[in-house]
């Protein structure tokens, strides 16, 4: 508990091509692995892992965080100097199953939506590697797909074209458990999904 405050997250910017840095508004306690991504209007949305979720839950224990906050959400629209918004996905859609670790967001250059790739699994474990989509900027999420279901944790996602047919496809690459599904520190590899988004 006592070091808290030091678990933070933030985003460096720059306006000068690198030459030189700013950091950006401090996001709240225990945000960390966050990722970014960029929406049509310019605004950033950032999703984070909530390394110490039970300050954001209201009779937490160790034994039972499942009535925790495990995944934030912000927007920034200024390149991330401040946050204009700041959410919960369990405070707006309890239904989605997250496991608390890093999780991939890319967006669409074309359209703007946002994919957001995870472990889904009910047992609240790293597997069932998962996808979701959002038309609003991140404030709600729809299923899109269901890409892996033993171990699966860490991930990066990406918007691609395959370059015979230019259709697009979101790039999955995941930390993919060789052994048991949730099994942590050890007995990975990677493994790389595609998912068809169409035209």
């Amino acid at each position: 508990g006592g070091n808290a405050d030091f678990v933070r997250s933030y985003v460096l910017y720059s306006d000068d091509q690198g030459a030189s840095w700013t950091a950006g508004q401090l996001l709240p306690r225990g945000w960390t692995e966050c990722q970014a991504a960029e929406l049509l209007n310019g605004s950033l949305v950032l999703t984070s892992r909530l390394e110490l979720s039970g300050f954001y839950c209201q009779g937490w224990n160790a034994s039972n965080n499942l009535n925790c906050f495990q995944r934030g959400f912000a927007r920034s629209d200024d390149g991330g100097a401040t946050w204009a918004q700041v959410w919960y996905l369990e405070e707006r859609q309890p239904d989605i199953i997250v496991n608390n670790c890093e999780n991939a967001m890319a967006s669409d250059p074309d359209t703007g939506t946002l994919y957001w790739g995870h472990p889904g699994a009910t047992n609240m474990t790293r597997a069932n590697y998962t996808v979701h989509s959002s038309e609003d900027g991140g404030l709600t999420w729809q299923l899109l797909d269901r890409v892996y279901e033993r171990g699966a944790g860490y991930s990066d996602v990406h918007v691609l074209r395959d370059p015979a047919t230019g259709a697009k496809f979101l790039g999955a690459l995941f930390q993919r458990t060789l052994y048991e599904p949730g099994t942590e520190g050890g007995g990975y590899n990677l493994a790389l999904a595609r998912v068809p988004l169409g035209s």
